[in-house]
C-alpha cells in the first residue's frame, strides 16, 4: 500500500508542480500587463510591481492550486489507463475505493495549503497591497512624472496634460514644464510654461501644491484670437487629493473579522474562503471518474467534459457566494449546497455502476 501511495502521488505532483508553474504564468502575466501600464500612465511608481506581485501570489495560487491538482489526475491516471498500468493496479487487488483514498492524501494535503492560503495569507497579501497602493494613490502625479512625455492626469477629454524635459539629480526639481489644462464648462483651455518647478506641502492646510518659477500663463478659447497671457516669477497650482474609499467588505478583511461579523457580505465572503480548501479533495474525487478512458479513445477524451464539471462547479460557487451577499439564498444552504451536490456527483460517477447493478432485480431460474 505505502509503495502504490508514493508511486501514485508522485505522478500526480510531478503534474501538478508544471501545472501551477504554466497557470501561474498565464494569471500573473495578465495582472503585472496591468500594474505594468498603470506604471507608464504614472499612477504607480515601477518601484512597487515586484512587491505588489509577490504580495498577490497566496490570491493567484488559492485558485490555480486546485484547478492544477484536478488537471494533473486527470492527465496522470489517463495515462496510467492508457498504459494499462491502472489494469495491472486493479488486478493486484487493489479497489476503487483504495485508489480514492490514496489520491485523497493529495488531496488533502493541497487543501491544507489552500487553506492557509485563503484563511490567512491571501488577506495579509491583499492588505499588503492595498497599503502600498493607497501610499502610491496619495502621492503626487507629478511625483511620478516620466521626463521627456506627455502624461494625462485625468480621465476623459478634460483635465491636466503635462511634459516635463528633465528632473534635477535628486528628482525634485523639473526644468521647463509644460502644462495644459482644459474647462469644459467655460470651453477654455489654459496653457502655462515654466523655466523650472517643483512639489510644495503646506503644513498648515495639508494642501499640496505645484509651484512653477519664470514662466507665463495663457488662457483662451481654441479658434478665436481671445487668449490672456501673464508672465510670472512664482505660480502654485493645488493640487486634489485622490478618492481613496474603499468597500467596507473585501479580501482584505481578515477572516477572524468575518467570524465575528452578521453581515451578508461577511457570511458569502467568509464561506468562499472555507470553500476553497474544500474544493480541492471534492475535484480530486471527481478526477479518479473522469480520468477513466478507453486505450482506443486517448487521454484527453473526457478533458472537454472534465473542464466543463470544474467550470460549472466554480461557476455555483461564485453564484452562490452573490446570492447570500444579497440574501438571496439563506446562509445555512450557501455554498455548502453546491459542495454536498458534486461530492454526491463524484460517488455517483464512481459507485455508480455498482449501486445500479445491486438494484436490478435478479432474474430467476426456471425449474425443471
Amino acid at each position: 500500500m505505502w509503495v502504490l501511495f508514493r508511486y501514485l502521488n508522485r505522478q500526480i505532483l510531478t503534474s501538478l508542480f508544471g501545472l501551477t508553474f504554466l497557470l501561474l504564468f498565464v494569471f500573473t502575466s495578465t495582472r503585472f500587463a496591468q500594474y505594468l501600464t498603470e506604471a507608464a500612465t504614472g499612477q504607480i511608481s515601477a518601484d512597487v510591481l515586484a512587491p505588489i506581485m509577490a504580495y498577490r501570489l497566496p490570491g493567484f495560487l488559492q485558485l490555480i492550486l486546485p484547478l492544477a491538482l484536478f488537471l494533473s489526475i486527470l492527465l496522470s491516471y489517463g495515462r496510467m489507463y492508457l498504459d494499462a498500468e491502472m489494469t495491472a493496479i486493479f488486478a493486484s487487488g487493489v479497489s476503487k475505493s483504495r485508489l480514492v483514498a490514496v489520491t485523497m492524501g493529495s488531496g488533502f494535503a493541497i487543501a491544507l495549503v489552500v487553506g492557509s492560503m485563503s484563511l490567512y495569507l491571501n488577506p495579509l497579501g491583499r492588505q499588503q497591497t492595498e497599503r502600498i497602493l493607497l501610499e502610491q494613490a496619495k502621492r503626487s502625479r507629478f511625483e511620478l512624472v516620466t521626463p521627456g512625455r506627455f502624461q494625462r492626469f485625468s480621465e476623459g477629454e478634460d483635465g491636466r496634460v503635462s511634459y516635463v524635459e528633465s528632473l534635477s539629480n535628486d528628482d525634485r526639481e523639473m526644468r521647463n514644464v509644460f502644462m495644459a489644462e482644459t474647462d469644459k464648462e467655460k470651453g477654455q483651455t489654459a496653457v502655462l510654461t515654466g523655466e523650472s518647478g517643483h512639489l510644495f506641502y503646506d503644513a498648515a492646510t495639508g494642501n499640496r501644491f505645484l509651484v512653477i518659477d519664470n514662466g507665463a500663463r495663457y488662457v483662451g478659447t481654441p479658434g478665436q484670437a481671445d487668449y490672456r497671457s501673464v508672465t510670472f516669477d512664482t505660480y502654485g497650482i493645488r493640487l486634489d487629493e485622490p478618492d481613496l474609499e474603499r468597500e467596507a467588505f473585501d479580501e482584505t478583511i481578515p477572516t477572524a473579522t468575518l467570524w465575528r461579523s452578521d453581515s451578508p457580505k461577511a457570511s458569502a465572503l467568509l464561506q468562499w474562503r472555507l470553500s476553497l480548501p474544500m474544493l480541492a479533495p471534492i475535484v480530486a474525487l471527481l478526477a479518479v471518474s473522469l480520468s477513466r478512458v478507453n486505450p482506443r479513445q486517448g487521454r484527453f477524451h473526457r478533458l472537454l467534459t472534465a473542464l466543463l464539471v470544474y467550470v460549472s462547479y466554480l461557476g455555483l460557487l461564485i453564484y452562490c457566494k452573490k446570492a447570500v451577499a444579497k440574501q438571496s439564498l439563506p446562509d445555512w444552504l450557501g455554498l455548502w449546497s453546491v459542495h454536498v451536490a458534486y461530492f454526491c456527483f463524484g460517488l455517483l460517477l464512481l459507485y455508480g455502476q455498482e449501486i445500479r447493478l445491486r438494484l436490478q432485480p435478479r432474474s430467476s431460474t426456471p425449474s425443471v
